[in-house]
């Protein structure tokens, strides 16, 4: 299935774009947006998103100044749904949203098979409808389980076979971690990670194809994943090193600090992790501190390139205005372009990690008012040293180049930064 936006008035009228795959579009007056619209003068620099994941379209408004409308300009809306045939309004443009009405082939069928005919997606566990999801091809095989099966999941984790339950460990964005005991007796880390849209075959193989690259990384302050299997069950294990440690944002608290010299420390071995992993085409995507294990003998990076699979694959589902913890330590070019992200995202990510470690605080000025991806876009980072006025100057100078919003100002390379941190 495609999606196509097309511009059917305002000063771009006639522009059109198809996504055939998990796609973001954003739309305002900046340059960068996927349609810049500097002409219409009543858009928002970054005014609103569409994301899309054939069939399924998401409307979120970044709480523009003048608003975005869907089908009745008169009624504003911050989030929406949006279906074939939909008009988007803002300002004096207008978008209409086309899902093309041809049902797929089901995945693996001959060229020129006929089209199946749609069915609602439902619960493979318990048949419960998926109330955001459009009709699939009654061949096509999806992948859904609902939020109440999820949480039942995370309850009583089911392993792969032959591994034994231990404890929870903890629970994140894209599922559970426990500890088991494989076949051997050897202790290991599984993360059940568990789609949060629904997942076609194809999609279902390309998270595994893509997840898999982190296989072969090996490296003294990496967290070794030794296999990936699943998906037919709504469920993906990630079988990891099992690590003595807890996650930075547990080891900082609410406006915890830690000294300096432990800071940096801490920053160095992540850095040479990255360093290893940029050279073999791995960037991690999603560096926060609840992805950096602290205990002895670590820092550990975990879960890279893991976020990008996630995403790329659909299995994140929409992201409903960015309210999480990945967003805030995500670069701006993520949140403009996911499919095309640089080392220099990580490198960001470090910088406004370690500035948290430093002062207790991040350097951007999220609120309650506030749209994150917006802030994470147009704020302007706070310097370190006016939280930390007595940390070194080459240290701050540091920190504050990592949190470039242009990527081309930025460290070159995790050495790079890494030299500037010794």
């Amino acid at each position: 299935m495609k999606v196509t936006l097309t511009v059917i008035a305002g000063p771009n009228a006639g522009q059109t774009f198809t996504y055939d795959r998990r796609d973001r579009f954003l739309v305002g007056r900046s340059s960068k947006a996927q349609l810049c619209v500097s002409r219409d003068r009543y858009f928002s620099r970054h005014h609103f998103m569409v994301e899309v994941d054939p069939p399924n379209v998401f409307l979120l408004d970044l709480r523009s100044t003048n608003g975005t409308s869907v089908n009745d300009k008169k009624r504003k809306v911050h989030e929406s749904f949006l279906a074939d045939g939909d008009v988007i309004y803002g300002g004096d443009t207008a978008l209409r949203v086309t899902v093309a009405g041809e049902a797929p082939r089901a995945f693996g069928a001959p060229p020129g098979a006929a089209p199946a005919a749609l069915v609602p997606v439902t619960c493979d566990r318990c048949g419960a409808l998926a109330p955001r999801e459009r009709a699939r091809g009654a061949d096509e095989k999806v992948l859904y389980v609902c939020p109440a099966c999820q949480d039942a999941l995370r309850e009583t984790p089911k392993l792969p076979s032959g591994y034994r339950f231990v404890k929870t460990l903890g629970k994140g964005s894209m599922g559970s971690v426990v500890l088991a005991e494989d076949p051997a007796g050897r202790e290991r880390a599984i993360k059940l990670v568990m789609p949060n849209a629904a997942l076609s075959e194809a999609a279902r193989e390309r998270f595994l194809a893509d997840a898999r690259a982190q296989i072969g990384l090996d490296h003294p302050h990496i967290v070794r994943v030794h296999e990936i299997v699943g998906g037919e069950d709504g469920v993906f294990h990630v079988v990891m090193d099992a690590v003595e440690g807890r996650g930075l944002d547990e080891v900082l608290g609410e406006g915890g600090t830690m000294p300096v010299p432990e800071a940096l420390a801490m920053a160095r071995a992540v850095l040479e992790a990255l360093g290893y992993a940029h050279a073999r085409g791995v960037v991690h995507r999603d560096l926060k501190p609840a992805n950096v294990l602290m205990g002895q003998g670590g820092p550990w990076v975990a879960d890279f390139g893991l976020a990008r699979s996630y995403e790329e694959s659909g299995a994140s589902g929409f992201h409903y205005g960015g309210e999480d913890d990945s967003t805030r330590y995500m670069a701006p070019e993520q949140i403009l372009d996911f499919r095309n992200v640089s080392p220099s995202a990580d490198l960001y990510s470090v910088a406004t990690i370690l500035h948290r470690a430093i002062t207790g605080q991040h350097p951007l000025p999220f609120g309650p008012d506030e749209d994150p991806f917006i802030v994470v876009l147009e704020a302007a980072p706070a310097p370190l040293a006016s939280r930390a006025p007595g940390v070194p100057p080459s240290l701050a100078a540091a920190v504050d180049r990592g949190l470039a919003k242009d990527p081309a100002a930025r460290f070159a390379s995790a050495a790079e930064m890494l030299d500037a941190l010794s």
